[in-house]
């Protein structure tokens, strides 16, 4: 086996996905316990899709953490969409389907760690978050990740090598990272509802505005809204379409009509309206 080939097999194991590439990449990985490195240049971009025949249960949990170094776009989840931009560390729960859509010329740095991760607050706190990060403090994270990519395998294997990584990696988001409020899902919950009545008309209120306004992350709020089987996302849906369908009452409205309501109502566009009252119908 070629090194080039070795080097797909590695980052495919990284990312445990299949699909992954662009013209002219080039990817570099090691492999250490708990820990996968990897660090990928990209000059026409990087695409990283979820391959359909692996279950969600079946995906080894851990947690990828990407340091997106120059370029960057699109992460796709099931429960929205992530813009990485250059100077950002992104933190992905390694069991979610991800699709990596990223259109510019990128540079990125990937630690893969495994379950034992998640015991860490400062991880289950950010995940399928983006963290802005500048220069002056990933930079430290680069070198080490280029001298375990670069140098002696062996070393990847020694004690304290992943440990090291981790407490450089919590360094990094604690200090950059917006301060979040530690409650309960009952107690978000509770927070959350109200906030929704009051901004579900506006288009550009989302879950992630939801979760900023809440100071909290992303995962805490969508456990928050699990027991009624749906996402924050959904929930603001559900409440845009009831809205809507009050407004409109038993009236038959023309286009224009019902643009305007749908506007009024949160919706970015008269189509995304009628979509969402025709899935919430059926």
């Amino acid at each position: 086996m070629g090194a080039a080939e070795e080097r797909m097999q590695a980052f495919a194991r990284a990312w445990y996905e299949r699909g992954t590439g662009a013209p002219g990449l080039r990817m570099d990985a090691a492999d250490g316990p708990g820990l996968a490195l990897t660090r990928v240049w990209g000059p026409n971009g990087i695409r990283v899709a979820p391959s359909p025949s692996v279950d969600r249960a079946d995906r080894p949990a851990g947690v990828h953490i990407s340091l997106i170094v120059e370029g960057g776009g699109e992460v796709v989840l099931d429960e929205g969409v992530l813009e990485a931009t250059p100077n950002s560390v992104l933190l992905l729960d390694a069991r979610v389907p991800a699709r990596i859509d990223y259109r510019r010329p990128t540079v990125s740095y990937t630690w893969s760690f495994d379950a034992a991760v998640l015991e860490h607050r400062w991880v289950r706190e950010r995940i399928n978050e983006v963290v802005p990060v500048r220069e002056s403090v990933w930079t430290p994270a680069r070198a080490l990740a280029n001298s375990l990519i670069e140098g002696d395998p062996a070393v990847l294997g020694a004690a304290g090598v992943r440990r090291a990584s981790e407490l450089l990696l919590e360094g990094i988001v604690e200090h950059c990272a917006p301060r979040v409020r530690t409650r309960s899902a009952d107690q978000v919950y509770a927070e959350a509802i109200p906030v929704i009545e009051a901004r579900h008309r506006d288009p550009a209120f989302s879950a992630a505005v939801l979760a900023r306004e809440l100071l909290v992350c992303p995962r805490m709020l969508a456990e928050a809204f699990a027991f009624l089987g749906r996402t924050p996302a959904e929930e603001i849906e559900t409440r845009r379409a009831g809205t809507l369908r009050r407004r409109i009452g038993l009236r038959r409205r023309g286009p224009a009509d019902f643009a305007r309501l749908a506007e009024e109502c949160g919706y970015a566009t008269r189509e995304q309206a009628a979509l969402t009252l025709s899935r919430s119908a059926s």
